[in-house]
């Protein structure tokens, strides 16, 4: 199970991926994180693009939060400006996404997902 990440007084989620650079907040909840990766599927994709886009946007830390499709390849990814999303980006086969942490291939991620998963 994975480190939560508190977003308000008593908010609290737990994405899928998670990256901090620091020292650890707290021994149950993460308050600092810099890039966040969620994974959407039909029954959360709402509630991940929406609410928990709008809460992870108030963290000042926070660089980049990605939502991943796992049935296609696209993955959309908002940079955060002052609290606030920036815009998205949508990121397709031959594309790059370019972090802080090393840069994203899109085709070299689903390729080792689709042979992981037998798909496609």
């Amino acid at each position: 199970h994975g480190r939560l990440v508190r977003t308000g007084r008593a908010t609290f989620y737990a994405p899928d991926v998670l990256i901090t650079c620091g020292r650890i907040a707290h021994d149950q909840y993460e308050t600092d994180p810099t890039l966040i990766i969620e994974v959407a599927s039909p029954s959360t994709r709402n509630v991940d693009r929406r609410e928990k886009a709008a809460a992870y946007a108030k963290i000042a830390s926070l660089h980049l939060l990605l939502l991943v499709d796992p049935d296609e390849r696209r993955i959309e990814g908002a940079r955060m400006v002052d609290g606030e999303i920036g815009g998205w980006d949508v990121y397709g086969p031959g594309d790059l996404i370019i972090t802080d942490f090393g840069d994203l291939n899109i085709d070299v991620l689903y390729d080792a997902l689709d042979q992981e998963t037998g798909d496609r």
